[in-house]
């Protein structure tokens, strides 16, 4: 009964910060397509604006191409690597929580994208980083999220050895 209840929390731990990073993710998008028109930019500080951008491709704008719809290959791509982060995840289940959150984290960011992409056939992009005249690709929470978890899983990678 006691190793029930912990998967349960373990699991409602998990679900839980995919929620959140969910709830994150689309309110900003929200705020940003009812606030900012598309390639307008608000100044936030001196080398940080909001820029609402769509990006047809995937992170960072890479594969975004306006003359071919990519669409169904970016979604299909994007959802078949979703899958098999959930099943890392299952097949660790016997792992420590720590051991597991950064695929957690990717599994938030990724969903953020992808029903962004399939409520708006596209995703929102907004935080435009920038030193003088040269700007990083502009990107939303939901591929920070996923590029924590990317680097996090790196780090344990390399800890490892």
């Amino acid at each position: 009964m006691k190793k029930k209840i912990y998967i349960y929390k373990k699991l409602f731990f998990h679900l839980t910060i995919i929620f959140l990073i969910l709830l994150i993710d689309l309110t900003s998008k929200t705020w940003i397509i009812n606030n900012i028109k598309p390639n307008n930019t608000i100044p936030i500080t001196k080398n940080i604006n909001l820029t609402n951008i769509y990006n047809t491709g995937i992170i960072f704008g890479i594969l975004s191409d306006e003359e071919i719809n990519q669409y169904t290959i970016i979604s299909t791509i994007s959802i078949i690597f979703l899958i098999t982060i959930i099943l890392i995840i299952i097949q660790q289940k016997k792992s420590k929580t720590c051991n597991i959150i950064q695929y957690t984290i990717i599994v938030g960011g990724s969903l953020g994208n992808i029903l962004d992409r399939i409520i708006h056939k596209k995703v929102t992009d907004f935080i435009d980083l920038h030193i003088n005249n040269w700007h990083f690709p502009n990107f939303n929470i939901a591929d920070i999220s996923i590029i924590i978890g990317v680097t996090l899983i790196i780090k344990n990678t390399i800890q490892k050895k």
